[in-house]
């Protein structure tokens, strides 16, 4: 499937050392020319009414060993709105942190139903070249499409292969799938306003909107893998990190961000951290101030960020510039 009409919309999650800076430039002049042109509200309060199968689909992979990946013994379709477009970017590592066996899918995404969401690993780099496996989609000629999975879509595929990823906490992820449809273009994002603390049973994959105060202002973290979490990170990286404070009546209320105020993470895209903190606004549509102090709406899917990460290790995804509105503080 190969869209020629759609500019892409997509951040997707490289380092820079896997990008050239020339490649990046040309991503960003795309998103940001797509961004001015973009119809608005991208989202709406409310719950996805889509109903796609998704549940079936968890419960077979959640019936499966933990971690290797496996052939579906009957393979199962499935729809969803896609919530994170081709852009999310991981590696799955079988061997802990020695990086000697890693699988990175640079361009995968999330498909959200009334019922659940899904994590589908896509754009496996290196892709695989043996022509035996043409029909896979991490076959050459299928594993490089960005725009596979574009927000706001909802797209049926048929899943084949997938994996229990983890020991305790596990993610369910698909690993292969075949023939890609659009369903329908362009629909509105319904989110829900986060009440409490995130939870993995009710928000994972889920699309979450929260307000308050920056109390962290994400900046770039880098780690030697050694114990295991960031197997589930693009080549084990942290990359950008912030805290948000909900609840607090002003930046000196959420210094101490306890009790009825709720301290959520949220993470942003390496090549979008990048620009975020040295003021790339586009026109007046993208105030994207998260610096210390600063007072922000956030929109965006909960993702769990490390492997067998536990519900207070989830976070909200920051992938596109249209996720956060600069808001003025409330009146004390």
């Amino acid at each position: 499937m190969i869209r020629t009409t759609i500019p892409p919309l997509i951040l997707v999650l490289l380092l820079t050392s896997c990008v050239s800076g020339e490649a990046q430039d040309e991503r960003n002049a795309d998103i940001f020319s797509e961004a001015k042109k973009l119809a608005y509200p991208l989202y709406k309060q409310g719950t996805n009414e889509h109903s796609g199968n998704i549940n079936s689909l968890l419960a077979a992979i959640n019936a499966l060993p933990n971690n290797n990946e496996n052939t579906l013994s009957t393979p199962i379709t499935i729809s969803g709105l896609v919530t994170i477009p081709s852009s999310f970017a991981f590696t799955i590592d079988d061997n802990i942190c020695t990086g000697t066996s890693p699988e990175i899918y640079l361009r995968s995404f999330v498909l959200q139903d009334q019922n659940g969401g899904v994590l589908v690993a896509y754009g496996l780099h290196p892709a695989d070249t043996n022509v035996a496996n043409s029909n896979s989609m991490k076959y050459w000629a299928k594993a490089q499409n960005p725009n596979m999975a574009v927000f706001g879509d909802i797209l049926q595929i048929t899943v084949t292969k997938a994996r229990k990823y983890g020991n305790t906490n596990v993610v369910a992820v698909v690993t292969d799938f075949t023939n890609p449809t659009v369903l329908s273009s362009r629909n509105t994002v319904p989110y829900q306003i986060q009440s409490g603390a995130f939870n993995r049973s009710t928000d994972l994959y889920q699309m979450r909107q929260l307000t308050g105060f920056v109390i962290t202002s994400p900046t770039y973290k880098e780690t030697t893998c050694t114990s295991g979490p960031y197997r589930f990170q693009i080549d084990h990286q942290q990359t950008y990190w912030g805290t948000l404070c909900v609840g607090a009546v002003s930046f000196t209320d959420a210094q101490n961000c306890t009790g009825s105020k709720i301290a959520y993470r949220f993470k942003l895209s390496t090549n979008l951290g990048a620009g975020t903190l040295t003021g790339f606004d586009i026109d007046n549509q993208f105030s994207y101030n998260l610096a210390t102090g600063a007072y922000v709406r956030l929109t965006g899917p909960v993702i769990v960020p490390t492997y067998d990460g536990a519900g207070s290790d989830l976070t909200l995804l920051l992938d596109q510039k249209h996720q956060v509105e600069t808001l003025t503080p409330p009146a004390n």
